[in-house]
């Protein structure tokens, strides 16, 4: 239980006024339901950034057939972070071979349907959910910054095998259109994240995490680099493994070399 004179986190407008707050800085948005407590990825992120002073708010299992429920508290100051929860979207809603799962240990009581209607439609968490949370908030509030963050966007980052779907998929930040990426635990980086854009600062070169650049961008970037003599990466690009899916193998060994 938490100490009586430490609350959790709002997640509802009401609970947001209780703490006289007319504005949130950081909306928090979870494929898991809201659980107070370190093991869950969102209420550690949601403390430690409630403890650099931020207004945060948890926007847990939204509804995913509208853009409603991203309308709750309004349009963040700062940034949505936008996470699957404690697991991939697609691990917790189907098993190795693709049956459709009937327990999610994240969600009220472990059941993954919103009522007795057993449609894909009527779960707590979206296949996907990175990608769908993102598209939502995005329809609420034109413009608005989206970091995406935990292990569904973790682990799909870069060109990836999607095993529901047997296919190649590219970057969740790519297909999500969001503006950065924070991978791994991403204490530091999340900071960081919200440190530069209090401060209107950009939020390119932050250790731990992805960016999405235009070609113009890649090149600049490719240009202070030589400047500066440092050496770039590059992994094959999406058209490249296209054409050629043995590419894809030797991304994936130059990501975990580097990792």
């Amino acid at each position: 239980m938490l100490p009586q004179n430490i609350k959790p986190l709002p997640v509802t407008q009401e609970e947001c006024r209780e703490r006289g707050w007319d504005y949130i800085d950081i909306v928090l948005v979870s494929g898991d339901a809201y659980v107070d407590h370190p093991s869950f990825g969102i209420a550690l992120i949601g403390r430690l950034l409630e403890s650099h002073g931020y207004r945060v708010a948890v926007l847990p299992q939204p509804r995913f057939g509208t853009e409603e429920d991203f309308l709750r508290f309004g349009r963040p100051r700062l940034f949505f972070g936008i996470s699957g929860g404690n697991l991939d979207s697609i691990v917790a809603n189907y098993s190795g071979n693709g049956k459709v799962r009937d327990v999610d240990a994240y969600s009220p009581g472990g059941n993954p349907w919103r009522s007795s209607e057993k449609a894909r439609e009527n779960r707590y968490r979206p296949d996907r959910a990175v990608l769908i949370y993102s598209n939502l908030a995005r329809k609420a509030y034109h413009g608005v910054t989206v970091v995406l963050g935990g292990i569904e966007a973790s682990l799909r980052r870069f060109i990836h095998y999607d095993y529901k779907q047997d296919r190649l998929r590219g970057s969740h930040l790519s297909d999500a259109k969001a503006d950065l990426l924070a991978y791994g635990m991403a204490e530091k980086t999340i900071v960081e994240i919200a440190r530069r854009l209090r401060a209107q600062e950009n939020l390119t070169s932050i250790d731990g995490s992805c960016i999405r650049m235009n070609d113009t961008e890649i090149d600049q970037l490719r240009q202070s680099a030589s400047a500066g003599g440092l050496k770039l990466l590059e992994l094959p690009s999406w058209q490249d493994i296209e054409q050629d899916l043995a590419l894809f193998m030797r991304a994936e060994k130059m990501i975990d070399k580097e990792a």
